[in-house]
């Protein structure tokens, strides 16, 4: 993977995959949930997914930017996923509008949330609507940023917190990236007010 900036902050990826070493994989493990980085390899991986769900597995997918695979996104119906994870502008190609991404995809996935950059993020988890507003901050980087609002979500789903508190949680793990350069480390004030179930 090449990453380029540009002067505006904005950044383009180049990569190339192979995603018939995909054939090689052994059997995935028995695992509480599984996620996907991209729509491409969550489509590769889409059988083993299948019977990781079949023992009771989670799976989650981030959407990435894939034209193709956001425009079909809409037209499953077999709902493969129990959480699809999306930005805003992700969700308007997929849907036509970001926010019609939660009906509209609801053949993809149990679970939709949708990051709408300062704005915070909205979705569908539990069959409950939740949103969590944006706070302000000055972003110094936001590459990586969608990833630690996955991890964070999943995180506080896998520990047992509420949808709202998920995402609440997603939303301020994000914010702790945006707010510095390069890689975070672990921090443990971020997990101050997570409320888990015990």
């Amino acid at each position: 993977v090449t990453l380029v900036m540009s002067r505006d902050g904005e950044r383009s990826f180049v990569s190339s995959a192979r995603f018939d070493a995909f054939e090689a994989f052994p059997p995935l493990p028995a695992t509480r949930w599984i996620h996907v980085p991209g729509l491409a390899e969550a489509h590769a991986l889409r059988e083993p997914l299948a019977r990781s769900r079949a023992t009771g597995a989670k799976v989650s997918v981030s959407a990435s930017w894939v034209p193709d695979a956001l425009d079909a996104l809409a037209s499953l119906e077999d709902t493969p996923w129990d959480m699809l994870v999306l930005n805003a502008k992700e969700a308007a190609r997929a849907a036509g509008d970001a926010e019609r991404a939660l009906t509209a995809l609801r053949g993809a996935a149990v679970d939709i949330v949708v990051t709408d950059g300062p704005k915070g993020a909205f979705g569908i988890v539990d069959g409950t609507l939740i949103e969590s507003r944006g706070e302000p901050l000055e972003v110094s980087d936001a590459t990586g940023a969608g990833d630690a609002f996955a991890a964070g979500l999943l995180t506080a789903r896998v520990r047992g917190a509420a949808p709202r508190d998920s995402i609440a949680f997603a939303r301020r793990v994000a914010e702790r990236k945006l707010a510095h350069r390069g890689g975070v480390a672990f921090d443990p004030d971020v997990y101050a007010n997570l409320e888990v179930k015990t």
